[in-house]
């Protein structure tokens, strides 16, 4: 049976030829791609190409042909019907025909395959130009990261392992970059006393990151303690920033920020050691004053005339404020230099909250101020120290009581997050002005600073509360109320 049937019925141009290049046979696609008359077939496949092919045929392809019986895939370019040149990719292997030896010439056009090569190639040396470039700007930002000196640079993935850290982890911590890398970041932040918070900090923001939650924190910023090579603890400044998407090695990550807070604390250190000496110097008078005034007004409160009576009794409410004072000023000495002690348990929150307004009957009383407590139907237990969250609820709700009109309300509101609750206090008063709402949770400040304000009080209590809720792993925060009105609130990890 003839093999010219099947030959012109191929999609691809096909040429037969002996084992010298004389041409036996070309199917029609090759007659009407490459001969400009389909009837005149040139003698030897060789004129079918232009000066530059045929000198590669007979240096190189007619001499692999004729040792290996086949070659593959050949750039070459071949001379079209309308003369022009166009490349083709040449396949071709030994045979027989008509009961002959011969070469089977394959011949596909090759002009998209080169572009898309050309275009391939192209893309390859873009993206090793891209590669140079982001290795260049790493290398950049790797040096600029390196020279804050003064400051820890570290990334962590979502199960707290240092990623990547710069070269200010070893004033720091006193170990290399490169030894950081891979160890868990939780290892070297101290459990002890009020640092614990800090730790606990660390796990719900890992907790958060890993559950990919939308409520984590831009940034999370406390003060805490890490341990360095040595075995020696430094206090440091730790800011906590998610990094997602494109800003993430991975599909997401902790930047961790640690700054050198050791000389601020020792200076703070050494002035609470004075506060609390002359604190203590107070207290032992303040002690006399008070049992003496107090056997005044309740002996012999009918035996003094009423002038010295009002006198009495103006001599100690002072003094009862002056008690507070000394008490709030050992407080925040003890809460500053880390020795306040808090001891965490499981606790109902709804018993918490009604004790806290039982505790607070006389002010109502005087002012007629409602608190009103909001609940949500599922009861809560939260992980607290109960005498340190009296404290707290107790600073907030008599501020917001002083600062409430008389018959107004105080609400007490639960919310409910991912891995803790929020409690909300919401008075009736003025509200914040803006320009004090950064001011609030420092010691010694108050709004009205004046001599002969309306409301009376240290400027500790804020202070003192922000104290407290960090040393039990929570956060408090301030927001203004509508129409007016302030709202404070604190967070308590969820037991």
């Amino acid at each position: 049976m003839s093999e010219q049937p099947e030959l012109d019925a191929l999609p691809c141009a096909v040429i037969i030829t002996d084992p010298f290049g004389q041409i036996v046979f070309i199917n029609q696609l090759a007659k009407t791609a490459f001969l400009a008359e389909p009837d005149t077939i040139p003698a030897n496949i060789d004129k079918l190409f232009p000066p530059a092919s045929k000198i590669f045929l007979q240096t190189h392809l007619w001499p692999m042909l004729r040792k290996q019986g086949e070659v593959n895939e050949f750039y070459l370019q071949i001379q079209s019907k309308e003369h022009k040149v166009v490349p083709i990719l040449l396949n071709v292997a030994a045979g027989e025909f008509a009961q002959q030896a011969c070469y089977r010439w394959v011949l596909l056009p090759a002009l998209q395959r080169v572009t898309f090569e050309q275009e391939l190639l192209k893309a390859r040396q873009q993206t090793a130009d891209y590669a140079q470039e982001i290795s260049l700007h790493k290398r950049r930002l790797q040096n600029i990261l390196d020279a804050a000196a003064d400051i820890a640079i570290i990334t962590l993935d979502k199960d707290g392992m240092v990623q990547f850290a710069n070269a200010g982890v070893m004033p720091l911590l006193g170990v290399s970059k490169q030894q950081l890398l891979g160890e868990r970041f939780a290892d070297l932040m101290s459990q002890q006393g009020l640092a614990q918070a800090g730790h606990a900090r660390l796990q719900q923001q890992l907790s958060l990151l890993a559950q990919k939650t939308s409520v984590i924190e831009p940034i999370l910023e406390f003060e805490t303690r890490l341990i360095q090579h040595s075995g020696q603890e430094i206090d440091v400044l730790l800011q906590l920033r998610p990094l997602t998407g494109e800003l993430a090695q991975a599909d997401s990550q902790l930047l961790v920020v640690a700054t050198d807070i050791s000389k601020r604390k020792q200076l703070e250190r050494l002035q609470n050691e004075f506060v609390a000496t002359i604190s203590h110097e107070f207290r032992t008078p303040l002690t006399t004053i008070l049992g003496s005034l107090t056997l005044l007004s309740e002996r012999f409160r009918a035996d003094l005339p009423e002038r010295a009576q009002k006198l009495v009794e103006v001599s100690f409410n002072s003094s009862q404020r002056l008690k507070h004072l000394v008490n709030d000023l050992l407080d925040f000495g003890k809460i500053n230099s880390g020795k306040v002690q808090v001891s965490l348990q499981r606790c109902a929150l709804t018993p918490l909250l009604e004790s806290s307004i039982v505790e607070h009957h006389y002010y109502l009383n005087t002012k007629g101020v409602q608190l009103l407590l909001s609940l949500p139907e599922t009861p809560f237990f939260i992980l607290t120290d109960p005498q340190r969250f009296q404290q707290v609820m107790a600073n907030l709700l008599s501020n917001a009581i002083k600062f409430s009109p008389a018959a107004g309300q105080v609400h007490i509101r639960v919310t409910e997050q991912i891995n803790h609750v929020i409690i909300n206090v919401q008075d009736s008063g003025p509200g914040i002005k803006a320009n004090f709402v950064d001011l609030l949770f420092t010691q010694f400040t108050q709004e009205d600073n004046s001599s002969n304000r309306q409301v009376e009080g240290t400027g500790l209590g804020l202070a003192i509360s922000k104290g407290l809720v960090n040393a039990m792993g929570g956060e408090i925060g301030y927001q203004a109320a509508q129409p007016h009105g302030a709202i404070f609130w604190f967070s308590c990890a969820k037991a």
